[in-house]
């Protein structure tokens, strides 16, 4: 799903449903390790309200707007963007705006601005990986923080990168471990035939209706298997 929103004026990007629910679950895990913001409560008065303003330190393409919005409304704060996601923001630009009661401003800042931070400077670093390398285009990998899998793969998309595969079951990528794995077996370990194999498995399974063909790809690390992976004709080939 496209991690930006078109538009002239200031938007929040779209999360699909399963992005939308691991961010609240991961809003839900940092919320239980702050806990009681005793600070606050000892400091301000629960009936002040006021407004708060988000700036950028460094240069950057914006991600993470959703996250900030949702992170906010589980305070009880608005969060009112000036901002389109995936747009680039100079030093010093204006983000978003914070109003609500004082002290859910102040319990919420940390959580939303560690969203920001994180999904913005993933999605900064995708992009200047796309402009290096453009007209390639530039893939990500399952090198992810455990619970944050969608939500950094989205802000990839924002910037300008592609998803590889999302987990262990939605593509089969032959390794070098495999290679170990099935000589250690005693299968042998020809490319060609970790491919066939892995075409015979495709073959015996019932696909669930309306997922799209799973992939094979297969890793190489000399010019002998690679030419054997041509021979084999996987879809995707990894140098």
């Amino acid at each position: 799903m496209d991690g930006t929103q078109s538009g002239n004026g200031p938007g929040i990007g779209r999360l699909s449903p399963a992005e939308r629910k691991e961010l609240e679950t991961l809003i839900a895990c940092a919320r239980s390790e702050d806990g009681r913001d005793v600070t606050s409560e000892a400091l301000v008065p629960a009936d002040r309200r006021g407004e708060a303003v988000i700036l950028v330190r460094e240069d950057c393409r914006l991600a993470g707007l959703p996250a900030a919005e949702a992170t906010a409304e589980t305070f009880g704060v608005t969060f009112e963007p000036v901002r389109v996601e995936g747009t680039d923001c100079p030093a010093g630009s204006e983000v978003g705006r914070l109003r609500g009661p004082l002290r859910g401003i102040l319990g919420c800042e940390r959580i939303l601005l560690n969203f920001l931070g994180r999904l913005s400077g993933i999605a900064t670093l995708t992009r200047r990986y796309v402009e290096a390398f453009r007209p390639v285009p530039v893939y990500d990998t399952r090198k992810t923080t455990p619970g944050w899998r969608r939500l950094e793969k989205y802000a990839v998309r924002v910037g300008g990168g592609r998803n590889h595969r999302s987990g262990l079951y939605d593509q089969i990528l032959i390794k070098d471990n495999h290679f170990a794995a099935r000589r250690a077996a005693g299968l042998g370990e020809g490319v060609g035939e970790a491919v066939e194999a892995a075409r015979r498995f495709l073959a015996s399974q019932k696909a669930p209706e309306g997922a799209g063909r799973i992939l094979i790809e297969v890793e190489v690390e000399t010019e002998e298997s690679f030419l054997e992976a041509v021979r084999a004709e996987p879809d995707i080939i990894m140098l």
